[in-house]
């Protein structure tokens, strides 16, 4: 890495950037020719141009200048700059783009089946604008449900090795900063031909299940599809159908009520199936930041799960492990979601905490744990003053889920299989697995040499796309923190109600009601 981000401060003869990566501990010097019209105050992109050497600094040469520190927009810029995030992209790119279609032409349509003729709906949130998913569900004669999980068919424009391809893997996903999208695709594919835009075919990948009363699998279909989606709903849509039963969301939406009733009873014997088995739901809030038209924060939203999002979850989730079933029982090379077991030191510090509260988690003989017992621990503190501290520990304790060539399983879902085959639009991980099975659709295999080849490839590519979701986790929590800390520069001095969500050997970490957490002073009480 050459280039750093920093402030820029100057005098006549020559200027420093104090970087905002902390782990360089030096400014950078940067001679008089090479300041580019930056001024003290500004945020300032600097190329090295002499690394440092003995007592000296690193030299540098200023190659943009982002803006006055406090200026709309130069916040969030100056994270992108850092993570080397691009919201344009190169003009051989851009041009693959702009020749796409804009709508599928019917020579596409030989060879897939035609589902336009059921009532497809997307959910996704009230501002989304890629939609990489749609779903239909019916309730059969005998009690089992059968449904539809339609993907984007990204793979079939977005052809292995061409440009649009070769971008979407360097950039591995979109990235959702706090007040914008750094898309993986150009606009025209991912707002445009890929997205699952009501009234309009399209293109896709479909995984048709028959799901019995008690939501086990009993068959399905993997197979190219075009559809042609009844409706854009919105999950705030859904749950005021649903649970506020509100007019005139219900008149609304009356003719296709039974299915989104359909979907709601499905959701809740796949949660129950999945939660037999052991799968772990950390019902942790997530917090929103609210900004105004100038970037500047100005509420902080808490938002908790709710049943729409749960039904969608559940029906990815069900598609997912179908997808990843297939594939790991062909014995074919494919791209895995794996979540492995916790690390015997963390599992450790995790029953140090439980000890205090009566609880623990049993390890077995090999010192490993079994989701279904982190579950039971959950569930005894759920209510409790604890909870809030016992959740967020639990969660630390965790691995970090991760892309792989094997498949490993997925701890957290107290899942044999799993994969990412739900969203090509927005991870590289996702329109890899939609490429691998169209691979087996003519014969219901890969040619030997074929696979040798993805063979070599695939662990590559699995953790090229891990970096990249690590990249974009980092860069999206770093601009929400950054936003959190102006909203909260107006209550200094002020006293608030907190729960200790951790402890450290420094001191305890504090959450406030809002969601904002940080460390906190250890207060001597006498108890």
């Amino acid at each position: 890495m050459r280039r750093f981000v920093g402030t820029f401060e100057s005098s006549k003869t020559f200027g420093f950037v104090t970087p905002d990566n902390t782990k360089l501990t030096q400014d950078i010097f940067v001679p008089k020719k090479f300041f580019h019209g930056a001024k003290t105050g500004s945020k300032v992109v600097v190329k090295i141009t002499k690394w440092p050497e003995s007592r000296r600094n690193a030299e540098g040469d200023v190659v943009e200048v982002l803006g006055k520190i406090g200026e709309p927009g130069v916040d969030v810029l100056s994270v992108m700059r850092q993570y080397e995030l691009s919201e344009t992209f190169p003009e051989d790119v851009q041009a693959a783009a702009d020749a796409v279609e804009q709508e599928p032409s019917p020579e596409e349509y030989r060879g897939r089946a035609d589902r336009r003729d059921l009532p497809i709906v997307t959910v996704d949130g009230d501002d989304s604008k890629d939609l990489d998913d749609g779903v239909y569900a019916r309730r059969n004669a005998d009690g089992s449900y059968f449904l539809g999980v339609y993907i984007a068919d990204v793979s079939w424009y977005v052809r292995e090795n061409q440009p649009l391809d070769r971008e979407a893997y360097e950039r591995g996903t979109s990235v959702y900063l706090v007040d914008r999208v750094i898309p993986m695709l150009p606009k025209e594919l991912s707002n445009g031909i890929c997205s699952l835009n009501a009234g309009v075919d399209r293109l896709s990948m479909a995984c048709e299940m028959q799901i019995s009363p008690e939501g086990e699998l009993t068959s399905y279909e993997i197979l190219p599809t075009v559809i042609h989606v009844y409706r854009r709903l919105t999950y705030n849509i859904v749950n005021k159908v649903l649970v506020g039963k509100e007019e005139p969301f219900l008149s609304d939406n009356h003719d296709i009520h039974d299915m989104l009733t359909t979907l709601s009873g499905l959701r809740d014997v796949l949660k129950a199936k999945r939660h037999r088995r052991g799968s772990i739901d950390f019902d942790l809030p997530e917090v929103k930041v609210k900004l105004d038209e100038k970037g500047h924060p100005v509420a902080l939203i808490k938002r908790e799960g709710s049943l729409a999002e749960s039904i969608i979850e559940e029906c990815m989730l069900a598609a997912n492990e179908t997808v990843a079933r297939h594939m790991d029982t062909k014995h074919l090379p494919f791209m895995y979601r794996v979540h492995e077991q916790p690390t015997t030191e963390k599992i450790e510090r995790l029953n140090n905490l439980l000890g205090a509260f009566g609880l623990f988690v049993r390890q077995d003989e090999a010192g490993q744990i079994q989701p279904m017992d982190v579950q039971k621990v959950l569930e005894k503190v759920e209510g409790h003053p604890e909870e809030r501290i016992i959740s967020t520990v639990a969660l630390r304790s965790m691995q970090q889920a991760r892309y792989s060539d094997m498949s490993l399983g997925h701890f957290g879902l107290a899942a044999r299989y799993y994969t990412h085959f739900t969203s090509p639009i927005r991870r590289y991980p996702d329109l890899i697995v939609h490429r691998l099975l169209r691979e087996t659709f003519a014969t219901g295999s890969i040619p030997a040499e074929r696979q040798e080849k993805l063979r070599q490839l695939l662990p590559e590519t699995a953790d090229h796309a891990s970096q990249r979701e690590r990249v974009a986790v980092e860069a999206e929590r770093e601009t929400t923190d950054m936003k959190k800390i102006e909203y909260m520069a107006q209550f200094v001095g002020e006293e608030f109600d907190g729960v200790i969500s951790g402890v450290t050997a420094f001191g305890l970490f504090v959450e406030l009601d809002n969601g904002v957490e940080g460390p906190g002073p250890c207060i001597d009480d006498g108890q």
